[in-house]
């Protein structure tokens, strides 16, 4: 059982005496007192009691979507429900590629962010444009970045470095295919 519904009527609403007026309807409910609306007094309010339900969201939804969509590296989410569709892991270079080209960084960063600009700019007709997130961070080694988003099931992971720059062009692995590449 993983989510509930249950149509209470008025089992709990009557103890707790959760009613409303219904006012001039006459017959039906519990009689109130009369209010004047200048028919001399014969219209009288009811007193209905609230139809109520019950809803019941637990955490074995989200475990329900975890055997779903996981696997031993984390989650697996289709395209349409991932948070972040696609990642963009920026590499970083080598010492001596640095040293050799001081404004090599920014060019990674650069290509990179003209990418993500260019997959966003792709429109999906019922979930509008892809979500995409570049992801620089030199604190963190690449392995832990994509171990990273591999449990969160990003189902594309983009990988830019001096390589890819130089050819003008990215490598791509699909999460729910393992470590397929594309180029």
């Amino acid at each position: 059982q993983a989510a509930t519904a249950h149509v209470l009527g008025t089992k709990f609403s009557r103890p707790f005496d959760a009613s409303f007026v219904t006012r001039g309807r006459g017959g039906g409910g519990v009689e109130g007192g009369a209010h004047g609306d200048g028919d001399g007094g014969n219209v009288k309010d009811d007193k209905a009691f609230v139809e109520t339900t019950s809803w019941g969201l637990s955490t074995r939804s989200l475990a329900a979507a975890i055997l779903v969509h996981g696997d031993d590296r984390g989650m697996v989410w289709p395209p349409r429900m991932a948070h972040t569709q696609i990642v963009i892991l920026v590499l970083s270079p080598a010492r001596a590629a640095l040293e050799a080209d001081s404004k090599l960084e920014q060019r990674l960063l650069d290509f990179a962010e003209g990418l993500q600009d260019q997959l966003e700019a792709v429109e999906d007709a019922v979930d509008g444009p892809l979500r995409v997130l570049v992801d620089a961070d030199r604190t963190r080694g690449l392995r832990a970045r994509m171990q990273h988003y591999e449990m969160l099931g990003v189902p594309m992971r983009v990988e830019i470095g001096v390589q890819e720059l130089q050819k003008q062009q990215a490598s791509c692995r699909l999460r729910h295919w393992g470590e397929a590449d594309m180029q």
